[in-house]
């Protein structure tokens, strides 16, 4: 079984969209460490996503997943 870890950031994805303070520029500026996606990881075999964040779409493009078989909710976001 292979964990594909597709976000690690917090709730809000780093950087913002739009915002200009100091960590937001620097994470567009530097990229991947310092720019994340929200938290989600994907379980190769069989195929279960792990949370969707509001930025899944940019994660599974980036990511190596092919189908998706089903998706686990972990918890509710208001």
């Amino acid at each position: 079984m292979k964990i594909e870890f597709l976000g690690t950031g917090g709730s809000v994805p780093t950087p913002r969209p739009l915002c200009r303070c100091s960590m937001c520029s620097e994470a567009r500026a530097r990229g991947i460490p310092f720019s994340r996606n929200g938290p989600s990881l994907f379980v190769h075999g069989p195929n279960l996503l792990v949370d969707t964040p509001e930025d899944i779409s940019n994660s599974l493009n980036r990511s190596t997943v092919q189908e998706i078989s089903g998706v686990f909710l972990s918890h509710c976001q208001h």
